[in-house]
């Protein structure tokens, strides 16, 4: 192999440099070997002008365009004056012979050889001869005739100088040439920084330091290397990382990179990325093995930590997302944002301490796809020139983030990505004072006023951090609190899909959560329940897209109430309790309301897609099954009656047999399926039969995509008689499917005397379809097998096809199905939801007694075409004209803004008002993302609108159907608090992270109440259930986000619960005044019901005067006062404690706190015997709370341990501060802060030592 091989890629304006360096006895890096600088310059002498440099050697060394100009030019040069021969037919008089040619000696070296490895050092040579000939020139020691010979060269010296000084290179090296000693390559390490990207994955980044940079910080993540510099003449701060894949031996590179090499031949499929954690750790094994193996035959010993850091970085590379990921290890990067064209600019991240930061990586076009790529796997959705934003999760093993991608035609040159990191731990506020959110004042009063059960509500705009606060307010409630839930319930017959195993099922909810309590549940307030393993259902994300979300818990409990019967314009159809919450469109997308509370015309969330990331089931073992009746029989057989002789024969005298029966079995090679199954053995060759001389099939049957069509034909009209499968088959197409199969199974086809249905004659295959693939009923009461459902996307689809061929139309105007059964149109609604088809069906029978489902719109037929498909080619032939036409406004799919959000988004988008307002009409969906791409600023709302998996759909119905004593279920899925069932949205009763909290040992109690407007219940009412458990002792109710008709049940709580427990939730809102306008105005509290608010905390995001930094600051803490009635703005119903002051960057109080002239705390102090009428005594409690927050994040800053922080930690600070003060109360007769600040300060220092 040839050293400095070189190939020239050119890409539009673009050309590359590829010089192979594998055979080089160097490392390639320009600013440190003269060798690479020499092959280069001879490189570019020959190749021209270049845009990149890029050297090959295990990795790819890449110099951009400003590096490769500075060679370019200095090839240019190098050229010229070679051609030149430098001396122009000087020599060509004989007499300047004597006195030029020991001078062209030199020349000729510093040309030839050192010009192009060290030009610096050229160009410095030059410069002293040049200075050295005019001294000689000068001093007058030459004749007149050579004189004039040296003054030619000397000009020939200058003007080869002046050439060089022109060229960008030398200009930059002129600061640092002052003791240049010839050999130093240290300029050149100021002036070359190449990106470096190993084989294995595609990121470049640009490994070494910037000479020119101000250190400002370093410190490391796992093996991860991070420093920030300030770099001159730029705002912006260097976020500068070197990973520990830039850091493995030469060893170690090739074989990272032969292993991603064999690993990089398996495409992950969709289905695979669904459940990312379990795809790691099958890679992560599988890359172990790879790794060991491939080690083992290099004779290289590959310590078990190695091999493991080693697997962790080829999983990175192959199903994960690179550097991406390693960013998100550091806790201190909150987001990361990934522009186009990839591999031209760096990822800008926002850094917790430095904020916005520009990074040495650079993502390039191929890993920018395959990103997307992924994405569009995890999320099952699309991302491309239909399609152009994404907006899904990404889970990793170290964070969650949010992602979000654009590409063509919404960003013009391509992909770009903005992603987002959620913390998984909950905030404390010993973590908001260290990132100065709120100092240890407002800290301590906080505290002061959880502890005393005020009610709070944190307010403020988007990403303000409020929702983060009030999880911190949750961390401070003491762990002997209740914490209680309200919830309600959907009835035991509903349809639900679920994954149990890693496997979909169609179940009943009552099937599902009855048979999992039966194995075990526990019983607790009131109810049932079980906290499953390995069980997912379907779930929306805030981002309205659809997916499976693990069950952390399943309930059931007995109530007599009313049922009602919600039904809708697509034909969905749920049954549920009136208090029992679906979702409606909000503010914030979903919003929950009650059954009890829809009308006729209301819009309901119902998911578009159900996506399926199944693997495909290969075939069915009738070995696995025990089949009455039947025989199993072939070569394999008869080596298994022979090898398991005696024990055949006492299993046969167990079942009855006769003595002569197994002799029997074993001269015709036979056993019966029963005496098979308790063998416990497994057969691959063999063949099942009824009779000895009935036909017979083979054990194991290929699920292939005719089988599978046969299975659609046969439930569309297809039926049995005594030892047949008949199916109605007419055309011709319909019937090769039927033959396919019979060829597959070793059977024959036989014409129906009806002269149009095939037969399938075989016994035996009878019983496998009607008892084992439970192909059963008739025309009214036949429904999809459960197995069906846990089929992967694909074969899903090849069943479809069959039932749409075989009872399907396709008429001019949509594609119709008309079954007699309600359950089978049922299943074919839920299953076309897999490939996102929408299929609307009607309640109301035909005059032939069947129900019918229609496709209607020309997106979804499109679907059917390209997902689904049909068999005859008459009816492919319909279905393309119907494709080809044009598309118009489909009033059944809509988004159903109305009033102000209806106005606001016509302004926004730029829509027709007088369409619009004016007549009245409604967003089609299809237009509405249209005009949403093509808004330069469109709300998140209106975006996340337009690419929601929601199908708004219109309810017709409400009715009460019945009333009865019976058990009604839910399932807590954390994180989504929503599950789907009978393909419709219903609420998650469980709002709070039930689990995580009381794993930190909190006290939490679900409580069940009717709603406040559901009447004929025997549940007792809301406030009446709160008061209840409220004389049980302490109970906290925290709402996630305050955003619908539900906060009138919220203040009902907090007016029940004001002087017994902490009330909180999150509002949006930018001040008091505008959180009193959105509850009263926009919610509908009653006035008098607002008072019951104690505090509100306003969050906001804040800028430096220079614009340059945004930070998140509490930016007001405010009392809300009772004496006022109308406008608590005008009669002085807001009096602020906090403000922020913008000089300080800090949160000040106010004279109205430090005069003590607060409703709220003295509240609080008024029910404690010391503190009532006392203002020092609580002013010296607060302070102590201030005191001891202040110190536990001060300990943390000086031993830089930030878990003191965290709330596992400050949940153990918190308690130990109530038990001391309780132990300092019961001595002294009082709290005494000296004592009690001493005795926790010890506590400390010895958890600290711990």
């Amino acid at each position: 192999m040839e050293c400095g091989k070189y190939e020239l890629i050119r890409e539009g304006e673009e050309i590359t440099l590829r010089v192979d360096c594998e055979a080089c006895p160097f490392f390639p890096s320009l600013e440190d070997e003269p060798r690479l600088m020499s092959l280069t310059m001879d490189a570019l002498a020959e190749a021209g002008a270049v845009t990149q440099l890029v050297y090959v050697q295990k990795r790819d060394i890449e110099y951009d365009e400003t590096q490769a100009q500075l060679l370019s030019e200095l090839a240019v040069i190098y050229k010229q004056l070679v051609g030149q021969k430098f001396a122009y037919g000087m020599l060509s008089k004989p007499v300047c012979a004597r006195w030029v040619n020991p001078r062209y000696t030199q020349i000729q070296d510093i040309l030839y050889r050192t010009f192009k490895s060290d030009p610096i050092a050229a160009y410095v040579e030059l410069k002293r001869l040049a200075r050295e000939e005019k001294h000689q020139i000068e001093a007058g020691i030459i004749n007149q005739e050579g004189v004039e010979c040296l003054q030619n060269y000397y000009r020939l010296l200058q003007d080869t100088i002046n050439m060089l000084e022109q060229t960008k290179i030398v200009k930059l090296a002129q600061p640092f040439l002052p003791g240049f000693q010839p050999g130093d390559r240290t300029i050149y390490r100021r002036l070359f920084s190449p990106t470096i990207k190993p084989d294995f994955m595609f990121t470049k980044l640009m490994a070494t330091f910037p000479p020119e940079g101000e250190e400002l910080a370093s410190y490391q993540i796992g093996d991860t290397e991070i420093t920030v510099f300030q770099m001159p003449e730029t705002v912006q701060y260097l976020y500068h990382m070197v990973p520990p894949e830039f850091k493995l031996t030469e060893e170690k590179y090739e074989l990272l990179d032969a292993a991603r090499k064999i690993m990089a031949e398996h495409k992950p499929k969709r289905s695979e990325f669904v459940d990312p954690e379990r795809m790691r750790q099958v890679f992560t094994s599988v890359g172990s093995d790879l790794l060991d193996e491939l080690a083992g035959h290099r004779g290289m010993h590959l310590r078990p930590k190695d091999r493991d850091e080693l697997a962790k970085i080829l999983v990175r590379y192959t199903v994960g997302f690179g550097l991406v990921e390693v960013l998100l290890d550091d806790d201190k990067v909150q987001d990361i944002t990934i522009n186009s064209p990839m591999g031209r600019i760096p990822m800008f991240i926002v850094h917790n301490d430095f904020g916005d930061c520009t990074t040495n990586i650079i993502p390039t076009s191929p890993e920018g796809e395959s990103w997307a790529s992924k994405l569009r796997m995890i999320s099952g959705r699309p991302l491309d020139e239909a399609n152009p934003i994404l907006d899904t999760e990404l889970v990793l093993p170290t964070a969650r983030a949010r992602v979000a991608a654009i590409t063509a035609p919404l960003n013009p040159t391509g992909l770009a990505y903005s992603i987002r990191r959620h913390r998984d731990k909950p905030w404390t506020l010993p973590l908001f004072m260290k990132n100065k959110m709120l100092n240890s004042l407002a800290a301590g009063v906080l505290s002061f006023l959880i502890d005393g059960s005020r009610t709070i509500l944190v307010a403020g705009t988007r990403s303000s951090g409020k929702t983060s606060l009030l999880g911190s307010v949750m961390v401070d409630i003491m762990r002997r609190s209740r914490i209680i839930t309200i919830e309600d319930s959907v009835v035991g017959d509903s349809r639900i899909i679920v994954e149990k195993n890693g496997r979909l099922v169609r179940t009943t909810v009552g099937k599902l959560v009855d048979g999992l309590i039966s194995e075990g549940g526990d019983h607790a307030d009131g109810r049932e329940f079980v906290r499953p393993e390995n069980l997912r259902v379907y779930s929306m994300g805030r981002n309205g897209k659809v997916q499976l979300a693990k069950v952390s818990q399943c309930m059931r409990h007995k109530v007599a109430k009313p049922i009602y019967e919600v039904r809708t314009a697509s034909g969905r159809c749920l049954k549920l309790t009136g208090d029992h919450s679906i979702f409606t469109l909000g503010s914030e997308l979903l919003m929950p309301v009650r059954a009890t509370d829809l009308q006729p015309g209301d819009h309901i969330v119902a998911p578009r897609i159900l996506p399926n990331a199944q693997k495909p089931v290969k075939e069915l073992d009738l070995t696995a099954r025990v089949l009455p009746n039947a025989f199993f029989e072939g070569a394999e057989i008869r080596r298994l009656i022979s090898l398991k002789w005696r024990q055949i024969k006492e299993i046969a005298k167990a079942f009855g047999y006769s003595k002569a029966m197994p002799s029997a079995w074993k001269r015709s090679s036979i056993l019966p399926s029963e005496i098979f199954a308790k063998l416990s053995v497994k057969i691959k060759y063999a063949f099942v039969k009824k009779s000895a001389s009935s036909t017979k099939i083979p054990v194991r049957i290929k699920f292939t995509s005719e089988f599978l069509s046969l299975v659609g034909l046969w439930l569309a009209d297809g039926s049995y008689d005594k030892n047949s499968i008949i199916v109605s088959v007419v055309d011709e197409r319909e019937r090769a499917v039927v033959r396919k199969v019979a060829e597959q199974l070793g059977l024959s086809t036989k014409m129906h005397s009806d002269g149009v249905s095939l037969m399938l004659n075989s016994g035996i295959l009878k019983d496998v379809f009607q008892n084992v693939l439970e192909l059963k009923g008739n025309a009214y009461t036949k429904i999809i097998p459960d197995w069906v459902f846990g089929l992967s996307q694909e074969q899903v689809a090849c069943v479809l096809r069959g039932l749409l061929s075989g009872d399907g139309c396709v008429s001019d105007k949509e594609v119709v199905i008309s079954l007699a059964s309600e359950g089978l149109l049922h299943d074919l609604q839920t299953l076309l939801l897999q490939s996102g088809i929408i299929m609307r069906t009607s309640p109301h029978k035909r005059k032939d007694g069947t129900l019918s489902g229609r496709i209607s719109s020309l997106k979804m037929w499109h679907l059917l075409k390209d997902e689904v498909g049909l068999l005859q080619d008459y009816k492919c032939q319909r279905l393309n004209i119907l494709c080809n036409k044009i598309s118009t406004h489909d009033t059944t799919d809509i988004i159903p803004l109305s009033g102000i959000s209806k106005k606001v988004a016509v302004e926004q988008l730029g829509l027709n008002s007088y369409d619009y307002l004016n007549r009245g009409f409604s967003f089609g969906r299809e237009k509405f993302a249209s005009a949403v791409e093509g808004a330069p600023d469109a709300f998140e709302l209106h975006e996340v609108l337009s690419r929601s998996d929601i199908l708004w759909d219109r309810v017709v119905s409400v009715e009460r159907v019945d009333e009865k004593d019976a058990y009604v279920y839910d399932f807590s899925v954390p994180g989504f608090e929503n599950f789907v069932c009978e393909n419709i949205l219903a609420h998650n009763t469980l709002e709070l992270p039930v689990e995580s909290l009381r794993k930190l040992g909190y006290n939490i109690q679900s409580m069940k109440v009717a709603s406040a407007l559901t009447r004929g219940t025997t549940e007792v009412s809301a406030d009446e259930g709160i008061r209840t458990t409220l004389r049980l002792g302490d109970s906290s109710l925290i709402v996630g986000e305050v955003r619908s008709v539900e906060a009138r049940a919220l203040y009902e709580a907090m007016r029940v619960g004001a002087l017994a427990n902490v009330v909180a939730g999150t509002i949006h809102g930018d001040s008091p005044y505008g959180v009193f306008d959105r509850v009263v105005n926009d919610l509908g509290v009653p006035r008098t019901s607002f008072k019951a608010t104690d505090l509100i905390v306003v969050a906001n995001p804040v800028r430096s005067p220079d614009g340059i930094h945004r930070w998140r600051r509490i930016t007001q803490i405010t009392e809300v006062r009772k004496l006022w009635e109308e406008d608590p703005l005008r009669e002085g119903g807001f009096v602020d404690l906090f403000k922020y002051d913008p000089q300080t960057d800090s949160l000040q109080p106010t004279n109205d706190l430090l005069r003590g002239d607060s409703d709220v705390i003295k509240a609080v102090a008024g029910n404690v015997k010391e503190w009532a009428g006392n203002w020092d005594a609580v002013w010296d409690n607060i302070n102590l709370r201030a005191k001891i927050k202040q110190t536990l994040v001060d300990t943390a800053n000086k031993l830089n341990d930030f878990d003191l922080l965290e709330a596992s930690f400050y949940i153990r600070a918190n308690d130990e501060f109530h038990r001391i003060s309780e132990q300092v109360r019961d001595e002294v007769g009082r709290l005494d802060s000296e004592r009690i600040f001493f005795a926790w300060n010890e506590w400390l220092k010895r958890a600290v030592r711990k």
